[in-house]
């Protein structure tokens, strides 16, 4: 089932398109991930999903598209997209507390879990003013999570962070998923993305130029065994003369797909004049900035 969906999504402010056309959707239980370059338009979309700006198109949850079906289903979502708002000499449970009775929450024992959940300390009272950039994060994450959404948005959550707090974050972001959240996640962090994304929608200039679910980013990660060789007409001769499912780069580089035996390409083409050749993967980080111009 569709968690979200988007269909030509448009915002325009007085000078500047900030979103065109954007078509994309978001699975049920994934995390998905939006990256593109600051500007891209990645907040103004989070903000449009979760109703904070009016936007041309439509945007449905869950399967409920009309204004007041989407008045109660944006219940459902938990969002971290500006700074965290928090007390500064409260600490971590107070911070929960006051949020929660003023959304008519008392269960005192479910804030702590929620807590314990983030990997934060219920019981300490050290004030949020000490709180490292990590810290303050998950407890911003935490007090997303009071009303048991469906659905969690997050703008940046790892941007500033330490390799530990990163580390943290995703591990938060896993167990969340595993309890059946659905998640999306903006971030131009890619290579830390892509340890937890399940898919990608790719953001340039308010406009997506790529949709990346299942079997696309399978296709991304297949093993292949580059090829670098003098004579590229003659490898592409090769490969099709012995059925070998082949891709041509530039600078004399061919892919050879679903084979692992080195040596015996290395003979099969040597008439085409190898030079060099390894085993690799493919790798969705240097896909997605291609598209990008990174």
């Amino acid at each position: 089932m569709k968690a979200i969906e988007i269909s030509s999504v448009t915002k325009r402010f007085k000078d500047k398109t900030a979103l065109s056309e954007v078509t994309m959707s978001v699975e049920e239980g994934e995390i998905f991930g939006l990256v593109g370059p600051n500007g891209s338009g990645k907040t103004t979309l989070l903000r449009a999903i979760l109703g904070l700006c009016s936007v041309e198109g439509e945007i449905s949850l869950f399967g409920s598209g009309s204004e007041r079906e989407l008045i109660v289903a944006r219940r459902n979502i938990g969002a971290l997209v500006e700074t965290p708002s928090l007390k500064p000499t409260f600490c971590a449970v107070d911070n929960m507390k006051a949020l929660a009775y003023s959304l008519g929450e008392r269960d005192e024992q479910k804030l702590k879990d929620l807590l314990e959940k983030v990997g934060l300390d219920a019981n300490s009272k050290k004030p949020a003013r000490n709180f490292s950039l990590g810290m303050r994060e998950r407890l911003a994450i935490a007090m997303s999570l009071i009303g048991s959404p469906k659905i969690l948005i997050l703008d940046e959550p790892i941007n500033g962070l330490d390799p530990n707090g990163i580390s943290k974050m995703r591990e938060l972001l896993l167990r969340l998923k595993s309890e059946g959240v659905t998640i999306v996640i903006s971030s131009h962090i890619i290579s830390e993305l892509q340890k937890v994304a399940d898919a990608y929608g790719v953001l340039k200039d308010g406009k997506l130029v790529c949709e990346l679910h299942g079997d696309d980013l399978k296709s991304l990660v297949r093993p292949y065994v580059k090829l670098v060789v003098a004579d590229m007409p003659l490898a592409k001769q090769i490969a099709e003369n012995n059925r070998l499912e082949h891709q041509i780069l530039p600078n004399g580089v061919l892919k050879i797909y679903e084979q692992n035996d080195v040596t015996a390409l290395v003979s099969i083409f040597k008439d085409a004049g190898v030079m060099s050749a390894s085993i690799d993967s493919g790798d969705i980080e240097n896909y997605i900035l291609e598209r990008i111009g990174g």
